[in-house]
């Protein structure tokens, strides 16, 4: 007789906890697929091969020739993971590593892995910009779904 209390007991108790879960159902079929491992496809430094450098201002473009002055002289150049620096934004965006992207309905994230593990938040939860955003090298991204 007590095992069939007790096994009551379990059951009750095991709806209980599942009800919160059931509310929190999140149709994922409205957001695109971006979801699982993306890898750099080709040679390194493809962009050689897609027209020449980046288009950069007047003074990044000083920067860039520097780097490129340095490489060329055998040196690492202007590469942060070089000196064993996170990478931060817009570097970690270049695939140099393969990066995961996991969707959720109120937050993106991008996950890289490379000399640094470094992730990258864009919240789609709706909500407007900080007057003062926390300072990271991942910057602060927002976002919101569009049809």
């Amino acid at each position: 007789m007590r095992y069939r209390d007790m096994m009551g007991a379990v059951a009750v108790a095991a709806v209980l906890l599942a009800a919160p879960a059931l509310g929190q159902v999140v149709d994922y079929g409205k957001y695109p697929a971006f979801m699982g491992q993306w890898d750099r496809q080709g040679p390194p430094n493809n962009w050689q091969q897609l027209g020449g450098p980046p288009p950069l201002t007047p003074e990044y473009q000083q920067v860039w020739a520097e780097s490129q002055a340095r490489v060329k002289q055998g040196m690492p150049g202007n590469w942060p993971s070089t000196y064993c620096l996170p990478e931060g934004m817009p570097a970690m965006m270049n695939v140099y590593n393969p990066f995961e992207i996991i969707i959720k309905p109120d937050i993106t994230y991008i996950l890289t892995s490379h000399n640094n593990d470094i992730y990258r938040r864009i919240y789609t939860d709706g909500r407007d910009w900080p007057a003062n955003p926390e300072r990271t090298l991942e910057g602060y991204s927002i976002g919101r779904w569009v049809d």
